[in-house]
């Protein structure tokens, strides 16, 4: 699914949290999930130093209230306005979790309690399934991005807690993580699409070093405005088909029909584990744990659990024995109170039945937790945003509305080496994270109303789409009818191809309101680099310190997601390398060894249709892609929506990419006959990273959580270095200012013009040397006065240039 909107946030709406979320828009704790810092609620509140964080997540069963509205392109099928959601997460009312905040050097604790049913009851369980969904109501907890232990007591994403248990998970950040925007959800193999893609997720953010050595110049870390977006896309039919099979699921069958034939006793192994089996994955055999792992999880197969349910129904007939029927009706009673999600009510329908996919008016999509929410933006303010993209079958665009200018700091946590980078969009796979700062001019009231409409562009990548082009048709065959004359006017372009773009199928996201806000500065935002930890150095220039057989493993470095013959022999649309995860075999045999203290390159295919998602490590691009080129250069167009999203030096913790938009209109799009899409999947990306200090199994799988949890799924295995090294050896000659180990003790460094003045920028205070690349900010503007007086700071003393007195704060700074 891919989805094209414009930007906004907004706050959850009660009255309790309504001031805090306003200006965060973080998830507020509840009694059931918090976040304690040094046992106060808020990190504002603790002490200096405080390097305890402590957490309580409760998982369990959620009603969640959706009030609804109608827009300009949908409609309500009732006149309630209202859904009622019953899905899993953290909060009674809500799936999301707290916004959980550390530092580097912290110390995180947190206990996750399951509460999705009183005991962990042995009718619902299918514990010797592995490629399919199931164990509904176990869960456990990863911590995405995060570059921290892949083992117990941190990120053992193999830890299952069962019902009416829980369980304490320590992380230990380490001194030199680098700051940026994460997220948690559960991760237990099995049922992880229905629990994350249902909602129960949470952000995680490691928070900026301030001070003089902060993470950030003080014009960017100084912000007061700062606003967290968590988008939250919920396909209500991939759901409900996940959960309960039928005609909205992949191949028909889902976790309940799975159970019910689990345990019953009148039907034989080779029934069910069969290819297309109520427990196989679509178009693939069934896989069973091996026996070795139920031990270790004190957990029983089949046929232990078919005599312990004939043990279970005795105790409820007082002791006499209960014919199949009888333990069929204690299985069934059991694993349809497992399958909770539900939807009661309609969402919105589109206006436009002629271009609207059908599948598209089942996604709902929260901004927050709420349905086309209103945000508010004060004009000629810079604002960062935090966006969390929490959905895991749909892909985002955010397209910046032209009288808004975006600049991009950082990529799935990690800043960009060189920072802001100016952007028209931002594209987002399953997942992904961005950090922006947006300012934004009060819209004009002939062109734009005031609240906007942001809407998203959605298509189903299970309908036909995948292989017609039927949505990048439209907006091809609009690029080629834009008159000669038009195409050099970049917003010409931008506005007819977007129109053709959003008249497909569009889903409203939210209303985004510019309120009056600072006088508009003629400043202009400096780049920086960030003084980096030595586990992200630049490793472009790799290749100068080894050679590319030794960073590749002599070609063998590769991960293709995609279709293939598995080790049982069958077809499976859901293998990497062709194969599908194998929990014990992995374990014996891992895809990959590496030793820490090494630097490894993967090429990496297949991430159109699929996700690719490695744990603890982050990886580099080595790749451009600019997935507008092929389009631009076919229909002669301006540079429409500016400079490629993915730029090699980009670190990124998951990938996925959206068509090569228009190739198949080109003539080698015609020789090879692929789709746009197609053709993104077909495409290698080259990704770079540094296998650093963590000595432990890591995961990578396809974030598209169902497909993961069909079995697209590996491990990868780091090892002890021979020569006792945790870090490489080559860190600090790719980047001589790289720290590891502490905290860095030298700040960012602001790149000046090729001039060497900043003659005309901003800064955020008077003394903010930094700000300026080192120079003098000594200009103090007071537009709020009508008329514009500078004061400069001249040898100690102060000079007034046109009057005698000004006010005491000035409207802003700026650099000599």
């Amino acid at each position: 699914v891919f989805v094209m909107l414009g930007l906004g946030a907004t706050a959850i709406p009660t009255e309790a949290t309504t001031a805090q979320i306003s200006m965060f828009g973080s998830i507020p704790p509840t009694q059931q999930s918090f976040c304690r810092y040094c046992g106060f609620r808020e990190r504002k509140h603790a002490p200096e130093g405080c390097k305890d964080v402590t957490c309580q997540l409760t998982m369990g069963r959620v009603e969640m209230h959706v009030p609804l509205k109608e827009t300009p392109h949908h409609t309500l099928k009732d006149n309630s306005g209202v859904i009622n959601v019953t899905t899993r997460g953290y909060n009674k009312n809500t799936p999301m979790g707290p916004t959980i905040k550390v530092r580097p050097g912290d110390t995180l604790k947190v206990t996750l309690i399951n509460n999705l049913a009183e005991e962990d009851d042995p009718d619902a369980q299918m514990a010797g399934l592995t490629n399919f969904q199931h164990d509904y109501q176990a869960t456990n907890l990863h911590t995405h991005g995060l570059h921290i232990s892949g083992e117990d007591p941190a990120d053992n994403v193999f830890r299952r807690v069962a019902p009416g248990d829980n369980h304490t998970y320590t992380y230990a950040i380490p001194k030199d993580h680098m700051p940026g925007t994460h997220w948690y959800h559960p991760h237990f193999h099995g049922p992880t699409g229905i629990q994350a893609g249902g909602g129960a997720v949470g952000l995680l953010i490691v928070e900026d070093v301030v001070g003089q050595h902060g993470t950030l110049p003080e014009y960017v870390g100084n912000l007061t405005e700062e606003k967290h977006l968590i988008i939250l896309g919920v396909d209500a039919n991939n759901q409900k088909g996940i959960e309960r099979g039928g005609q909205t699921s992949v191949g028909g069958k889902g976790m309940l029909q799975c159970c019910l034939a689990y345990g019953n006793k009148s039907m034989s192994k080779e029934e069910y584990e069969k290819h297309g089996g109520a427990c196989s994955a679509p178009a693939s055999a069934f896989t069973a744990e091996n026996e070795e792992l139920l031990e270790e999880r004190g957990m029983l197969n089949r046929s232990d659990h078919l005599i312990e349910l004939d043990n279970r129904c005795k105790e409820k007939n007082n002791g006499a024995s209960c014919s199949n029927e009888e333990v069929a009706e204690l299985v069934k009673k059991n694993c349809e109170a497992a399958a909770i999600w539900n939807v009661d009510g309609d969402l919105p329908e589109h206006t436009d039945k002629s271009n609207a996919v059908i599948a598209a008016d089942e996604a709902l999509f929260l901004v927050n937790g709420v349905y086309v929410p209103t945000l508010e933006f004060k004009a000629n303010v810079w604002t960062r945003l935090r966006i969390l993209f929490a959905s895991i079958t749909d892909q985002m665009y955010i397209v910046f509305p032209e009288f808004c200018e975006a600049q991009l700091l950082a990529k799935d946590g990690v800043y960009l080496h060189d920072a802001p980078r100016p952007v028209k969009y931002a594209f987002l796979g399953l997942g992904n994270r961005a950090d922006l700062l947006i300012k934004c001019t009060e819209p004009d009231p002939n062109k734009y109303p005031n609240p906007n409409l942001l809407d998203g562009l959605l298509y189903n990548q299970n309908d036909n789409d995948v292989s017609d082009n039927s949505v990048t048709d439209v907006v091809c065959n609009a690029a080629d009818a834009i008159p000669h004359a038009n195409k050099s006017d970049a917003s010409v372009v931008r506005e007819t191809l977007l129109a053709k773009a959003q008249g497909r199928i569009t889903i409203p996201l939210m209303y985004m309101k510019i309120t009056q806000g600072d006088p508009a500065p003629t400043c202009k935002l400096p780049n920086f680099t960030v003084t980096r930890p030595c586990y992200l150095a630049n490793l472009q220039d790799a290749t100068k310190l080894i050679n590319e057989e030794d960073l590749t493993q002599d070609g063998n470095l590769t991960l293709t997601f995609g279709g293939g013959v598995d080790q049982t022999g069958t077809f499976s649309p859901f293998t990497i390398n062709a194969k599908r995860y194998d929990e014990h075999a992995l374990d014996e045999h891992p895809m990959f060894s590496e030793q820490v203290g090494s630097l490894s390159q993967f090429n990496i295919t297949g991430v159109f249709d699929h996700a690719f998602h490695w744990h603890v490590i982050p990886f580099q691009l080595q790749t451009e892609y600019d997935e507008f080129k092929t389009m631009r250069e076919h229909y002669n167009l301006s540079n429409f929506l500016g400079e490629p999203y993915f730029q090699p030096g980009d670190w990124h913790d998951t990938l996925q990419v959206p068509p090569n938009w228009c190739h198949s209109k080109t003539d080698e799009g015609k020789k090879d006959k692929k789709s746009d899409k197609e053709s993104a999947n077909h495409l290698t990306f080259v990704v770079r990273n540094n296998v650093d200090t963590f000595i432990s199994r890591q995961v990578v799988h396809c974030h598209v959580l169902d497909h993961e949890d069909w079995g697209m799924m590996t491990i990868l295995n780091f090892t002890e270095n021979s020569d006792g090294n945790f870090t490489f050896w080559g860190n600090k000659l790719l980047d001589p200012t790289c720290f590891q180990n502490q905290t860095s003790n030298k700040g960012a460094t602001v790149k000046a013009k090729d001039d060497g003045t900043f003659t005309g920028l901003c800064c955020a205070g008077k003394h903010d040397r930094a700000g300026c690349g080192g120079g003098e900010c000594i200009g103090q503007y007071y537009e709020s006065l009508g008329y514009e007086a500078a004061v400069y700071a001249l040898g100690g003393a102060t000079r007034d240039l046109l009057f005698s007195t000004v006010p005491t704060k000035p409207d802003y700074y700026a650099c000599a």
